[in-house]
C-alpha cells in the first residue's frame, strides 16, 4: 500500500532554505534537517534524495521564487528607478529577515562551496542571470521614460548593480547594519540617477 505523504513539500523546502542558510550545508545534520523541517528521516530520502539532493531542490527552488519576484517588480513598474530601489531593499529584507543578519542563501552557498560543486556554480549563476536580465528591462525603460540618465552600456550598468546587489549580501555577512545598507544602495544607484 502507497502512503500518502503528510507533509507539503514545498513548505519543507521553504523551510530548509532558512535551515541552510544559517547554518549553511556543511553545518546542518540530516538530524537537524528531519527535527527542523519536521519530517522523519524515511520521508526526507524518500521524497527529496539525500542531504546533496534536497540541498539543489532547495536551491532550485529558491532561485525560481526569485526569479518570480524580480518578474513581479517588472512587471509592476511604472517607475524603472522606484523598481531597482524595491528590488535592492529586498535584497537588504531578506538578509535581515530576523534580529540575526544571515545575508542571501545564493551567496552563503557559493562562499561555502564553490569552486568544488559545479552544479551549484550554474544555479547561482543563473540567478544573477535572472537579476540582470530584470535590471537590464528596467534600466532601459527607465532611460526610454526619462527616469533614468541616458547611459551608453545598458548592459554594463546592469551588471553593476548584479554585482552591488550581492555584494550588500556579503557586507550584511561581514556586519553592515540596515543603516550602512541604505547608504551603499543610495551611493551605488547615484551614477545611474537622472
Amino acid at each position: 500500500m502507497v502512503r500518502t505523504k503528510k507533509f507539503d513539500e514545498d513548505a519543507v523546502l521553504d523551510k530548509a532554505v532558512d535551515l541552510f542558510r544559517r547554518q549553511g550545508y556543511q553545518g546542518t545534520t540530516p538530524r537537524e534537517l528531519t527535527e527542523q523541517l519536521g519530517i522523519s528521516r524515511s520521508s526526507l530520502y524518500d521524497t527529496y534524495g539525500d542531504k546533496r539532493s534536497l540541498f539543489i531542490k532547495v536551491m532550485k527552488r529558491y532561485k525560481r521564487n526569485r526569479a518570480n519576484q524580480l518578474k513581479s517588480v517588472q512587471q509592476r513598474s511604472v517607475n524603472a528607478l522606484q523598481s531597482i530601489r524595491t528590488i535592492f531593499q529586498m535584497t537588504v529584507d531578506e538578509c535581515f529577515v530576523d534580529a540575526d543578519p544571515k545575508g542571501c542563501f545564493l551567496v552563503n552557498a557559493i562562499i561555502e562551496l564553490a569552486p568544488r560543486e559545479t552544479e551549484l556554480i550554474n544555479l547561482v549563476s543563473d540567478c544573477m542571470k535572472d537579476h540582470e536580465d530584470v535590471l537590464y528591462q528596467l534600466i532601459r525603460q527607465g532611460i526610454a521614460d526619462r527616469q533614468i540618465k541616458r547611459i551608453a552600456h545598458p548592459k554594463a550598468a546592469a551588471r553593476y548593480l548584479v554585482n552591488a546587489l550581492y555584494g550588500i549580501s556579503i557586507s550584511v555577512k561581514a556586519g553592515a547594519d540596515r543603516k550602512l545598507c541604505s547608504e551603499i544602495i543610495r551611493n551605488t544607484l547615484s551614477p545611474i540617477e537622472p
